[in-house]
This record gives C-alpha cells, structure tokens and sequence, in this order.
C-alpha cells in the first residue's frame, strides 16, 4: 500500500524527490535491521557474503563502488528493458520478476535471499518511477541509493 501512495508522489519538486530519496533509503534500513535481527537471534550460523571475507579496501570497492553500478545496470536498467520489450507493463510483476533474479544472486542463505529480495523491491520501484516519469538520472539515483545503503551496511 506504501510503495502505491509514493507511486503518486509528483517528482517534479525537489523536495517531494529527496523525501522519496530518504522513504527510500529508511525502507532499506528497516529491512536489513528485521532480517540482521531474525539472523542474530534464530540463525547466527548462516553463510554470509563472500565479500565480508576480505580486507576493508576490497569490500569498500566492492561493495561500495562496483556492486552498485554493476547490479544497478543488470537488475533495474537491464531489467527495466528486457521487460519493456517482452511488453510487460505491470508495475507489479516488472518489480517481482527483476527482484527475484536479483535475490537469488545474493543466494548466500535463505534469509539472505529474502532479504535481498525485499531490498531490490524497493530499488526496483525507485528505478520505475523515476523512469516511467521522465527522469534521466534514474541509473545514477538508484546507484548512489545502492551505494549509500551499503556504506551503511559495511560500517554498522
């Protein structure tokens, strides 16, 4: 129902993006505190991301720099484009379709999988509506979103 009433936000204001911008980014961090929550009380065990294996300046470049434009391009733009020219229009399944091949590239455990699905529904849904609204900085956008959300999550 959230994710319906922002569709309706008019983009065209500076403001009403940014406020778009930060629900963005606290639904992110609402969805990684339940999942770290339910994985430190109930699965501590579980495999994480390879990439929490090496030294802090190769996670930085990959999580920071690397994954967000990679998995930006495949998984919103690509994603976005291949589902346009299949003549998906259903908002609803264009978000599903690409958050679940996303998820399962992130499939490090079941929880992580869920997880990262629930994450990409938000990246998903920014990239369409500023997309399906004529806005050009929809890659850089989500990317920097991406970026922001795993800066986070690598420092706290």
């Amino acid at each position: 129902m959230i994710l319906i009433s922002i569709a309706l936000i008019n983009l065209n204001n500076n403001f009403r993006t940014a406020g778009f911008f930060l629900l963005c980014l606290i639904l992110l961090l609402i969805n990684s505190t339940i999942f770290s929550t339910i994985e430190y009380f109930y699965f501590s065990n579980l495999p994480q991301n390879p990439v929490q294996e090496e030294g802090m300046v190769i996670r930085i470049i990959t999580s920071i720099v690397l994954a967000p434009i990679i998995e930006t391009y495949i998984f919103q733009t690509l994603g976005y484009t291949i589902l346009s020219k299949l003549k998906i229009k259903n908002m609803f399944a264009r978000i599903t379709l690409s958050s679940f091949v996303f998820a399962l590239s992130h499939a490090y455990s079941i929880l992580y999988i869920c997880m990262a699905f629930l994450m990409c529904v938000v990246f998903n849904f920014m990239y369409i509506t500023y997309k399906e609204n004529g806005k050009a900085y929809a890659f850089t956008t989500v990317a920097i979103l991406h970026a922001i959300y795993n800066f986070l999550a690598l420092f706290i």
